[in-house]
């Protein structure tokens, strides 16, 4: 139920939810982890599925994506689980909140972190018609997807569809300036929070990957499925 501003919502409840022990992260050597998120047991379904999109007898399904940008290109991406209720019930996704045992928040090391950021922008500017439109605030309140920023994408190698959710929100300065459009690369957002024209949406440890921006914390896990021209 979207709040006064719509996001943050009035009221969130997450669809899909994991029993105490669930996560879609699965090993069988204990060195190579497979994402294998559940989306059809005794409980139900997965959010995702478009309606009709799963043939039990042919062992497929039709999953929605979401529409995100990375380095200025857009990208799809699938949402499959959130570590956190929010970040659940905004994406559609299962609430995992083992995922958070994933080491490495608000960090890119390749060496010590499984997690790569995703940045969701509080409150970009809004209006469904707005070629700059973006945003939390705009995607609640019904206007599309919140074309988040991923900071990495497969095919680079220190890939990973883990991500570790590190809102930004425009200041006030900005606003007043006409400063805020549509961001799509996270270096970018990085430069504008050291300018002091984004702040930390979240609560948690700093991310010096992205200049400082602060992580949520949370993870989604949201494996990118196209990345275009």
């Amino acid at each position: 139920m979207p709040g006064p501003d719509a996001f943050p919502p009035a009221e969130i409840q997450a669809g899909a939810v994991g029993d105490p022990d669930y996560s879609p992260l699965a090993t069988s050597d204990g060195r190579t982890v497979i994402n294998a998120t559940q989306v059809a047991n005794a409980s139900g379904l997965h959010d995702s599925i478009v309606t009709n999109g799963i043939d039990f007898a042919k062992k497929q399904v039709t999953l929605n994506t979401l529409n995100g940008f990375y380095e200025g290109k857009r990208v799809q991406y699938l949402h499959q689980d959130a570590s956190v209720e929010l970040v659940a019930a905004l994406e559609g996704s299962t609430w995992a909140p083992n995922l958070d045992a994933a080491p490495g928040l608000a960090s890119f090391d390749r060496d010590t972190s499984a997690r790569a950021a995703i940045i969701p922008i509080v409150n970009g500017p809004r209006g469904a018609d707005n070629p700059q439109r973006q945003g939390l605030q705009s995607a609640v309140a019904g206007e599309g997807d919140p074309l988040n920023i991923t900071q990495v994408v497969p095919g680079d190698k220190d890939y990973t569809p883990i991500w570790d959710v590190t809102p930004a929100v425009w200041t006030q300065e900005a606003i007043g300036r006409g400063e805020r459009i549509r961001l799509t690369d996270h270096d970018t957002v990085a430069d504008l929070f050291e300018d002091g024209l984004l702040a930390s949406g979240g609560g948690g440890p700093a991310n010096y990957s992205l200049g400082g921006l602060a992580a949520l914390p949370g993870i989604s896990n949201c494996p990118v499925v196209i990345e275009f021209d």
